[in-house]
């Protein structure tokens, strides 16, 4: 595949930014078009591995923003530098034909190489609030996609959060749960804190079920821990509590366990609100709590606007959570026929996928190149 023009997908340092390039490319596979992939991501080690799982080549790069610390700033500003060179190189030795960047300071790197080397770029903002990087990059995009209305960017084309076809549902939920090692007959609450996990939403998780009570005491769990010693730790700590529970560390398959759930509780990333939505499960988000600019309770808005989801504050204690949240899912579940109004609006709302339109942008231009 070396003499085909190659894509440059930009994006890492969390599942978030690496997902929806990987949607994209999935989508211009099933056009049948003719390319070669190569990624540029963060030297985070979950960068490297989630793309190894997908046999892609990728090249990292260790560019990060300034920072608040003017001592650090000769450092990273050499790093960048570094870095840039290193995206032509990857540009120039590939037969680059176009780049597609959606966030994070990776981007940012790739956004200046692509201008050294005349070469298209396409900006997808996911957040509610766009990142410092997506806004320095659109001045130097030849198009701009957007999940969630970009005011300031007036050509901004609104689109829904690119998923990959392995984050949406293709089974009934009683398979979906024999599959994952639980009772196919049982309701089952999903926790799930994005790729790398959640700490405050793992500590969570035993204390809710004990603040639960006999209220979902028939119910199974479903947890994703973002690590291995966090999942083992979990294990041991619902075998303790006397919680029927699946935990895993990671899933390739998101789809699965979207499906399998009856309702979630979730960090609100871009990339878990646009899922919860596609798969219609109902939610309670627990937004990180230490963004400056509060974008992960703005993502979870539509949801909650439409009367699909609700949003509690993450107290970063534990049993404060766990009580917060008790109240609000037993609620939930007393409540007859609310879980499934929940799911309705959810289905009926959803918004299409953005990775089509991306992908149609990029096919032209790859078969230009050919």
């Amino acid at each position: 595949m070396a003499d085909l023009p190659t894509i440059i997908f930009v994006g890492g340092g969390t599942g978030g930014h690496i997902f929806p390039n990987l949607a994209v490319l999935e989508r211009l596979r099933h056009l049948e078009v003719r390319f070669s992939p190569h990624f540029l991501i963060s030297h985070r080690p979950l960068d490297a591995k989630i793309l190894a799982q997908a046999d892609i080549p990728a090249t990292s790069l260790v560019i990060e923003s300034l920072g608040s610390r003017p001592w650090s700033w000769p450092r990273r500003l050499k790093n960048a530098v570094s870095d840039v060179r290193a995206a032509v190189r990857v540009m120039e030795s590939t037969r680059a034909c176009a780049v597609v960047a959606t966030g994070g300071f990776v981007s940012v790197a790739a956004a200046f190489a692509a201008r050294r080397c005349r070469l298209p770029l396409g900006v997808v903002n996911l957040d509610a609030v766009p990142g410092r990087a997506n806004r320095l990059l659109v001045g130097r995009a030849e198009r701009v996609f957007t999940a969630y209305p970009w005011p300031a960017v007036a050509r901004a084309e609104s689109i829904g959060v690119p998923l990959r076809g392995s984050a949406l549902g293709q089974e009934d939920p009683s398979a979906a749960r024999y599959a994952l090692g639980l009772d196919p007959s049982r309701d089952t609450l999903l926790i799930v804190g994005g790729s790398q996990g959640a700490r405050t939403l793992n500590e969570m998780g035993p204390p809710l079920a004990r603040a639960c009570g006999e209220v979902i005491d028939h119910w199974q769990w479903l947890h994703v821990a973002g690590s291995d010693p966090q999942a083992e730790m979990l294990r041991r700590s619902y075998a303790e509590v006397g919680v029927r529970a699946s935990v895993f560390s990671f899933s390739h398959a998101m789809g699965q366990v979207w499906t399998a759930a009856t309702v979630a509780i979730s960090r609100a990333g871009a990339g878990s609100v646009a899922e919860a939505w596609a798969n219609g499960v109902p939610c309670i988000f627990l937004p990180y709590p230490h963004h400056r600019d509060g974008h992960q309770k703005l993502n979870a808005q539509p949801l909650v606007n439409n009367g699909g989801a609700f949003v509690v504050e993450d107290m970063v204690d534990p049993l404060q959570n766990a009580e917060s949240v008790a109240g609000l899912l037993t609620r939930m579940v007393d409540e007859t026929g609310r879980l499934k109004a929940m799911r309705r609006t959810l289905q009926e709302s959803c918004p299409s996928d953005g990775a089509d339109v991306v992908a149609q942008w990029l096919a032209t231009i790859v078969r230009d190149a050919h």
